[in-house]
């Protein structure tokens, strides 16, 4: 029997791990830095600021109507308190003039009867005529401060309070001759008709309207 002859074992050389031809890098180190944990915050978003728009002009705006009120208001008083004075000035120059009249009535009647005569007005006179002049320095004090447009009025109005001034003066403490005083009373109501056009001319639309309701409401204006 012929052996069937077993083909030659191949030797496998085992590699030389001392002469093999490479060599072993380090691995490259990696590093890490710590960023913390992120916030997934999202930003205003623009509906944000629309509202907040909004909400100052809303502010402004009421800001603005509030001021605006308080001017009106403001005005209004002053109008009635310009009336006000104007109308005890009236009345307190036609009490005084009247008084005039009446004490040079009385000292002429004294002169054409040989008599001396010293002029002068009852108490109950003079309380009336300070009652009307301590109540038209009152409204003259709350006008002190006019709004720019009454300004030109205002010192129109303080033109006749002299001219009222003078002639309370002259009624109370009347003094002098009697021709003297007879025409420093008809030069005071002249005086007073005078500046009381000019006064007039004077108004501004606000204190016109003022003024027709005024004369409406008070006799003593009702001439004027």
């Amino acid at each position: 029997l012929v052996q069937a002859s077993k083909p030659p074992r191949r030797q496998v050389e085992k590699p030389d791990l001392f002469s093999m031809g490479f060599t072993l890098k380090p691995a490259a180190k990696q590093t890490y830095a710590y960023t913390g944990a992120k916030r997934s915050v999202a930003g205003p978003s623009k509906a944000i600021f629309v509202k907040i728009g909004l909400l100052v002009i809303v502010a402004l705006l009421a800001v603005g109507a509030g001021y605006f009120f308080h001017l009106r208001n403001a005005e209004q008083q002053y109008t009635k308190n310009y009336m006000r004075a104007l109308y005890t000035m009236k009345v307190g120059t036609d009490l005084s003039l009247g008084t005039c009249a009446k004490v040079s009535a009385e000292w002429k009647t004294s002169m054409d009867a040989g008599q001396k005569y010293a002029p002068h007005i009852s108490a109950e006179d003079e309380a009336r005529l300070n009652s009307v002049k301590d109540t038209t320095d009152k409204f003259m004090l709350a006008l002190n401060e006019p709004p720019k447009k009454f300004i030109a009025s205002k010192e129109k109005l303080a033109n006749l309070y002299g001219i009222f001034i003078k002639a309370h003066d002259l009624a109370v403490a009347p003094s002098g001759s009697l021709p003297g005083f007879t025409d420093s009373a008809s030069k005071s109501q002249n005086d007073f008709n005078v500046s009381i056009q000019e006064l007039k001319g004077s108004l501004p639309p606000e204190l016109s309207d003022e003024l027709k309701i005024a004369k409406a409401k008070y006799k003593g204006l009702k001439d004027i």
